[in-house]
Formats: C-alpha cells, sequence, structure tokens
C-alpha cells in the first residue's frame, strides 16, 4: 500500500530507513538519454520523464572524505543545514543553495556526526568525534563548546568510521553521547565510552576489536523504557562466547548489546563478521519489538536476531548476498516483509559480484539481484519516495570503492517497487567514488530532494517529484533514524501504523485546523497554525492563553477539538512548552489532552504544581468523582523541549484504566477502577486546556497528532 503521512526516517544504521512507523523518503533522478552514452548493455529507463533535476551543485575544498550527512537548522536562521565531516573537517552547509556557511578548523575524524541538542533550547548541536581521541561540541556557528578529554586508554586506538551515536537514555532531558575506538594491537584497549551532555566520562564497556566503517547503533528494542547499545565488530575464535575466523587471537565481538546506562555486555555474536555495517534495528517479525539485523559480510548472508537475547530468529547465514558497509532495510516491494538491500564495492575480489541484492529477513529468498548495473557498489543503496507515488523507490549508486579496483563510473540508478529501472544519471566525473544517496528536504519546499557526494568532494542535489513525509525524517543523525533502529521511521514504542487502528491523525500541513470538528477559545487566548516552530513537516500548531486565570474560578483555554466515540482509546501528540513554567502556587494546573464523554470531561492530561513542583498529572473521573494522580518519577515538565504525551484511556465497569506515558516512558497508571459511568470518550481536546490558576502567560505548540485503537509511541 502507498505510504501515508505518518512516515519517518530510516535504513537505521544503515542508510534511512524504516521501523514498524510509517516511511516517507525522497525522490527520483533525472534521466539523461543513457542510450547515447552508456550502450546496450545497460537497460533503459522504463519512464522518459526525469524524476531528478539538478538543484545544485558545489566542491568543497577537501581532497578526499566520505559523505554521509545529517541535517536540522544549527544556526536557528529558518533554514536547514546540511552538516558533514570531510577530509577531517565539519562543514555546514545551506540546504537551499549548497552554499558553505563555515568550516571547522581540521580536528575532525572518523566519518559522521551527530546532531544533538545539549542545552535543550530546541536548536541542535554539532558533536563529533576528533582529533586526540577527544568528542567536540561546537554550536550553529561554529563556536567550541567543549572538548572532552581523551577517551582513549592507550596509544593504539584510533576511530573507526561510524564512531559516534547520540540519545537521551536516561530520561532526563539531556542526551547522553556513545563513542567507540578500535584498537588492533595488544593490549587491546579500543571499548565504547559514554560521555553526557558536557562531555565527562560516564562509562565504559568491556574492550572491543575493530568496528572498521561500523559502529554503534542505539535502540530501546523491546520498549520497556530501558535503552541498549548495539555495536558491529569482526568476529572472532578468541573473543567472548567463542567463534570461528577470520580472527582467532584478539578480543573482537562481532556482533554485541550492552546496557545503555552501565555499558555492561548483555550478549554478544561474535559468529558475526559484522564490522562494515553498522547494526540495523527494525521490527521485522511484526511483533511491536525491534530485531537486529546480524550481518556476515562479504559474500556470506545476513540473520534476523532477537534484539533482547542475541538469539537467531531467522537464519540465512550463507546466502550468496554481497554484503558490505551499511545495507538498506524496508518492505521495498511491500509485501508485508522487510527486505535488506546490500552491496559489496570491491571489484579486484573474485567473490564480488557486480550488483546489489534485495533478500526477504523473512523467508531468506533474494527476492532480486541487480546484475544490470554497470559498476560495483560501495555503500549500498537506500530508499525513498522519489516520484511522488507513495511508495519508497530504491536509489543506487554504483562506483568500485577505492583502493580496491579501479573506481570507474559512477551511475545513479534509480528503480520502483517492481524492481524497474526508472532513471539513471551518468554525468559524475569519471573515477569519482560515490557514496549512498540521501534523500530529506533540505530546502523546505515540501518536497524531498536527493543529496549525492563523492570522495572528491563533489556535492550534488536533485529535486524530486517526491513530497516530504509528514512526519518528515528525523534528520540529526547520520543513519536514518535518531535512534538507529533501521527503519524508514523512528520509533520509540509500538506504533499504531494501520489504517484500521488509527482513528485521526494530523500534522496540521494543511495549514489550517480544517480536519478537526472545531476550536475553543476564551477572550484573550489564541489557537492558530504556524510556521514557526515545529516538530515535523512545515506546521504546527500554536496555543496561547493571557495569563488572567489567577482566579481558582477562572478557566482559560485555547484547544481544538475533534469528535470520537469510543470505549477505549490512545492519543499521542508532541507539546512544546515556549514559556510559562514553573507554575506559581499549589494546584495550579493546565492539560494538553482532554477526553470528553457524553456530558463531562472525563481524563486530563497535562501539568500541576504540587508541593512546591510542576509535576505531569491525569485527572481521571470514575464512579467515585474525579481525582488527580501525579507523577512520582521521571523527567520534570520544563520549557524548551519538544515531548512527547500519551494518553490510553478504556471503558470497563472494573478493568478501566488511565495511563501516561512521556517521551515513550510510563509514568503514570491507574487501573482496576469503574470508568463505565460516563459512557464513551465522545470527544478529545488538543492544546491549552482547563489553565487554571495560572498566573503567567502560556504559549504552547503542538504537532504530530494521532487517536488510534492501539499505541502509538514516539516518532
Amino acid at each position: 500500500m502507498p505510504m501515508s503521512s505518518g512516515f519517518k526516517n530510516a535504513q537505521a544504521s544503515s542508510g534511512r530507513l524504516k521501523t514498524a512507523t510509517n516511511p516517507k523518503i525522497c525522490i527520483a533522478m533525472c534521466l539523461l538519454l543513457l542510450s547515447l552514452t552508456i550502450g546496450p548493455s545497460v537497460p533503459k529507463p522504463a519512464s522518459a520523464a526525469p524524476l531528478l533535476t539538478l538543484k545544485w551543485h558545489i566542491k568543497l575544498p577537501s581532497s578526499y572524505g566520505h559523505f554521509h550527512p545529517c541535517m536540522g537548522d544549527v544556526d536557528k536562521d529558518g533554514v536547514q543545514e546540511i552538516v558533514v565531516v570531510f577530509g577531517s573537517c565539519v562543514y555546514v552547509l545551506n540546504g537551499k543553495t549548497g552554499a558553505i556557511k563555515w568550516k571547522s578548523p581540521y580536528d575532525a575524524a572518523g566519518t559522521v556526526v551527530e546532531l544533538a541538542d545539549l542545552n535543550r533550547d530546541g536548536t541542535p548541536e554539532i558533536v563529533y568525534c576528533g582529533s586526540g581521541l577527544s568528542v567536540y561540541a561546537r554550536d550553529g556557528f561554529g563556536n567550541l563548546l567543549w572538548k572532552s578529554s581523551s577517551v582513549s586508554r592507550s596509544s593504539g586506538e584510533f576511530w573507526p568510521g561510524t564512531p559516534i551515536v547520540t540519545g537521551d537514555t536516561d530520561h532526563n532531558g539531556y542526551p547522553e553521547i556513545y563513542v567507540v575506538t578500535a584498537d588492533t594491537t595488544e593490549p587491546y584497549t579500543g571499548c565504547i565510552t559514554k560521555l553526557d551532555h558536557t562531555g565527562k566520562i560516564l562509562a565504559r564497556s568491556e574492550i572491543c576489536y575493530k568496528p572498521c566503517w561500523g559502529g554503534l547503533a542505539l535502540a530501546d528494542a523491546d520498549f520497556d523504557g530501558k535503552f541498549e547499545i548495539y555495536l558491529g565488530d569482526r568476529a572472532s575464535r578468541g573473543g567472548p562466547g567463542g567463534s570461528s575466523n577470520p580472527y582467532p587471537n584478539n578480543p573482537a565481538r562481532g556482533l554485541s548489546c550492552y546496557d545503555a546506562d552501565t555499558l555492561k555486555t548483555l550478549w554478544v555474536r561474535p559468529d558475526l563478521y559484522h564490522s562494515t555495517p553498522a547494526p540495523v534495528l527494525i521490527d521485522v517479525t511484526g511483533d511491536g519489538k525491534l530485531e537486529v539485523i546480524g550481518n556476515n559480510i562479504l559474500n556470506n548472508g545476513a540473520c534476523v536476531v532477537n534484539a533482547t537475547t542475541g538469539k537467531d530468529v531467522y537464519n540465512w547465514i550463507g546466502k550468496k548476498i554481497n554484503n558490505h558497509a551499511k545495507g538498506t532495510v524496508w518492505d521495498v516491494d511491500y509485501d508485508g516483509h522487510v527486505e535488506l538491500i546490500s552491496a559489496w564495492g570491491y571489484s579486484d575480489n573474485p567473490s564480488c559480484t557486480k550488483d546489489f541484492t534485495v533478500l526477504d529477513l523473512v523467508t531468506g529468498n533474494i527476492d532480486y539481484r541487480a546484475s544490470e548495473i554497470n559498476n560495483w557498489i560501495t555503500y549500498p543503496p537506500t530508499v525513498g519516495d522519489v516520484d511522488g507515488d507513495g511508495y519508497v523507490e530504491i536509489l543506487a549508486a554504483t562506483s568500485t570503492e577505492l583502493g580496491h579496483g579501479e573506481v570507474g563510473q559512477g551511475m545513479l540508478y534509480i528503480y520502483n517497487r517492481y524492481f524497474k529501472i526508472l532513471q539513471i544519471i551518468n554525468d559524475y566525473p569519471y573515477g569519482e567514488q560515490l557514496w549512498e544517496p540521501y534523500c530529506v528536504d533540505c530546502d523546505e519546499d515540501g518536497y524531498n530532494e536527493v543529496l549525492i557526494g563523492s570522495h572528491k568532494g563533489n556535492i550534488w542535489c536533485y529535486d524530486t517529484l517526491g513530497k516530504r513525509p509528514n512526519p518528515a525524517p528525523k534528520a540529526w543523525s547520520a543513519w536514518y533514524s535518531t535512534y538507529r533502529q533501521g527503519a524508514y521511521a523512528a520509533q520509540t514504542a509500538p506504533q499504531a501504523t494501520t489504517p484500521s487502528s488509527r482513528i485521526f491523525s494530523d500534522g496540521f500541513e494543511s495549514g489550517s485546523f480544517n480536519a478537526w470538528s472545531g476550536t475553543a477559545v476564551t477572550s484573550g487566548e489564541t489557537a492558530t497554525v504556524v510556521t514557526s516552530r515545529r516538530h515535523h513537516g512545515s506546521y504546527s500548531a500554536k496555543f496561547t492563553t493571557n495569563g488572567g486565570g489567577a482566579a481558582s474560578s477562572t478557566s482559560e483555554n485555547a484547544y481544538v477539538y475533534k469528535s470520537i466515540d469510543v470505549d477505549e482509546v490512545y492519543v499521542r501528540g508532541y507539546f512544546y512548552i515556549e514559556n510559562g513554567l514553573p507554575l506559581s502556587d499549589n494546584n495550579d494546573r493546565f492539560y494538553f489532552l482532554r477526553l470528553y464523554g457524553s456530558s463531562i470531561a472525563i481524563a486530563y492530561a497535562g501539568i500541576r504544581k504540587i508541593n512546591g513542583a510542576d509535576k505531569w498529572t491525569v485527572y481521571l473521573r470514575t464512579d467515585k468523582g474525579g481525582s488527580w494522580t501525579d507523577a512520582v518519577s521521571g523527567p520534570l515538565p520544563q520549557v524548551g523541549k519538544w515531548y512527547c504525551i500519551e494518553i490510553h484511556w478504556k471503558k470497563d465497569p472494573s478493568n478501566g484504566l488511565m495511563e501516561l506515558y512521556v517521551d515513550g516512558v510510563k509514568i503514570i497508571s491507574v487501573t482496576n477502577v469503574n470508568t463505565a459511568p460516563y459512557g464513551n470518550a465522545k470527544r478529545l481536546d488538543f492544546g491549552i486546556v482547563n489553565a487554571v490558576g495560572v498566573q503567567k502567560s502560556l504559549t504552547v505548540y503542538g504537532d504530530c497528532l494521532v487517536i488510534a485503537k492501539t499505541p502509538i509511541g514516539t516518532e
């Protein structure tokens, strides 16, 4: 089925693709009459209409580098910036024009950066691994914020290709930073190091060997509120757990998993030669939890691994698929099974065939082998909707990996879900190795662009016909989702992704409240759709109050509402509190979400001041009347941060319930109560609801609302 307006950014540690949400990526490319230059050995595209047209081209001054970019508005100018490590520098480019805004000194290492909101002001900072085996943080103008102490413990350590990932793993509102070093000589001190948002070292893992181009991934695979770190390393007979070739006398761990809090080892798979792919996490089985894809690189298959136990779910080791670097995982043919798209770029190796493969991870079938391409592929293809039909296309950039044969002619191929070529672009400089295509809306025109870079610093940006997904990809991480979960849509809780489970959703991309049943605004308050701050896409809802609710009998309201009729419901929205906290007096309160019954409000979720502190709270009406339940754990609400707020309400005479999730973590649960006297939930209110005693003006932004019959989770 076509992708709906609920996808995100995926390809887990690999490229940019899907989890159990819905993806929407990118674009398509210009087709350039290949018959004049390519010859009869290359099939002609299925359509003569170009999908990709060149938007801009630049050349970075450095002579060699990788191109694995992130994207974010790092300098608060309202324009997305492309951020990339290239030639030992961090470059920040204008997403609309490609112009270089600034570059760092020659202090960067590895091949990727992460964007992370270190100070919780809503604007990401740039975090990267650098010289001296230290971690660096810069603001969006290039100013150095901090440099950590060296994470190394011996002179043999070095940064691998993808050494960094960030995420708020302890739910305190600030991101933690995880980096990994390699060490291929005794005494083997390479390991994962955890740092806080100020660069302070917090923990280290057991030693590893050589992640190579691979590196780290981060996910809460079973959605228990606890995050795990996943590492791809070389295989080892002598590593933990024992194994087989090719590295018999070192601490290589293959694919391994760690507690994100303590970095204690949870499991290892040293039998898997997993050093060039970063781990990809995605829901393969459809049980609402994530599996991790265990690659066995070069030409020896892959397996699907239980991300909690490390045991095989499906084992396709031995399948003849070229498998190197970060493959893409996604249901590219829309058969209900996710596939692994992989390739290997060594033209001087007889075992490496000139193709890419699409492996069904459920059946083990090779659904397609693209042997018609003109060259080998250094980095596996990515995916994105480039023709605007709502389905993802496969974006394959060909060229032999530098140092492993003649680089040759690089080309960009676009395939549809039936594996038919839609377009080929073949005018890249001969001998320049191409990196994987990157599909995002970098100019915020509502349509995807495709970015592709070469090892010599040429970068091409193409317009496409594919509309930007709503919500759009989270592009702060170089590899698809924020937590590298391996799918087009980042996911941190079970998702309500099927049409049958979703009742209503709105990201306000129409620019209006037309999809809602109505608005409710008291005197002095406002409810509008704006572009000034949004969680995804181009629009969000903005709600304001003027602080006139100081009297306990006065209620300020600025919200939209939607008529529903359900006896059990999940509601999820994203909210950004710009001002108004802390509240002034105990029992001052306001809510983001409210459910109305037949004639009375039956459930609220919001913020209340209690015992001198602002707390998350729910107000639930049962047969015994209404009462508050305040959170006793979890982060305290504050301004300057997007929060994912989800409620679960159920009508039942004895098993009624009300649950509140903040950022995917359950912090309030009221169960085994009688919620039946007031009937079904007939209406949802969304915005600033029933602000009582609030003496300051409030400004709250809301976005990405979903009403569903099943759990929704974070994006």
